[in-house]
Parts: structure tokens; sequence; C-alpha cells
């Protein structure tokens, strides 16, 4: 049998978020943290999916995305007005990753997205309760058990990351000395039909 689609509901949904303040659960009881609304608006500014009124275009994974900035409580509406996308760095099979360079009120600042094992590897730093700290092998670690869980959960992972930067940069230069800044862990739920068809 065929999955996406089939077995699954093709909509992917976002379960859980890390960052460094711990692990949240999406729908369950929650401190939002400046840091959890931030890990969403990286999100958010590195995708290419729209979603309004309970209707979504593009990616699946995107889109959901999108859906946990508005639980998160992100006006998405301000952040793509005051945004502006200038470059980026298209997501592609080997990197695992995707890049986009954004003007934001005249700062540019890059934001990266993708597989946590590639990502992990082009960070030095890491966010940590507001603050930038050096990225260390103990961190590393923290993130990769965490992304190992959610795995075991069935969850797909995603991490972000991002760096300010000061004015338009090669795209080849987007993806290097980043700041971690979290992880997510979604799952495209199963139909309510399988059980019965399996």
């Amino acid at each position: 049998s065929d999955k996406t689609g089939t077995l699954t509901q093709n909509k992917m949904t976002v379960t859980s978020c890390f960052t460094l303040e711990g692990l949240v659960q999406i729908g369950m009881e929650y401190k939002n943290s400046e840091e959890l609304k931030f890990l969403a608006k990286a999100m958010v500014l590195s995708s290419d999916a729209s979603y309004d009124n309970g209707k979504g275009t593009g990616d699946p994974t995107e889109i959901a995305l999108l859906v946990m900035g508005d639980k998160l409580g992100l006006d998405r509406k301000i952040i793509q007005q005051s945004s502006r996308r200038i470059d980026e760095s298209a997501f592609d099979s080997d990197r695992k990753l995707m890049s986009t360079l954004v003007e934001e009120n005249g700062n540019f600042t890059v934001y990266t997205k993708g597989a946590i094992g590639n990502l992990i590897e082009i960070c030095t730093l890491v966010l940590d309760g507001g603050q930038i700290i050096h990225l260390t092998e103990a961190h590393k670690k923290s993130y990769l058990d965490v992304a190992v869980n959610m795995s075991d959960q069935a969850l797909r992972t995603l991490g972000v990351a991002y760096k300010p930067e000061k004015g338009k940069i090669d795209p080849s230069d987007m993806e290097k000395d980043l700041i971690l800044v979290g992880l997510v862990g979604m799952i495209d739920p199963p139909r309510a039909e399988v059980k019965d068809s399996i």
C-alpha cells in the first residue's frame, strides 16, 4: 500500500517544539516564550507556503509550520508586511536545507531550516534563554537526542537557525556560522478509515 494520502491524511501537523528552554507539546499547556515565538517566526520566514482562512497552498510541511505560527500567537500578516525576501538558497536533497535572506525594517537576516543533522553542522552559536552563546558538543547532544526521541515517536523533525547580516550576501555564504534556534516534530495523521482498511 502507498502511504501518503492513502493511509495518511497528507496534512502534516506540528505536535512539539524544542529550544534550550525545553520541550513544548503544542496543544498542551505551555509557557509561550519569546524564544518559542522566534522559532515560529524563523520557520514562517523560510517558508514558501501560504495559509489563510483554513486553506493552505504549497508543501504540506511548510503549511504545518504556518499553522504552528498561528497557534503560538504570531501575527503572520504583520510579519509579512514588515519583511521582504531579498534572496534565497532553494532546498535540495543533498543539503536538505533551505535558506532565505530577509530584510526587516532595514535589517538583514538569514533564516535556514532543514534536517537537524545537517543544520547543526553549520551552526557555531545557539540561542539560549534570549542569549546567544557558543554551540558546544553538549548542546549538539541535547538537540540530537531530542530529534532521535521525536523520530522514535514517528515524528518528522525540522530544525531552524538564523544569522544577522549587514546587507545582501551571496546564497553560497548563507549557510555558514548560523545561530541554532530550535527544532519541531510533526506527524502526518492516519486517516480515520485506515484501521478498517487494514
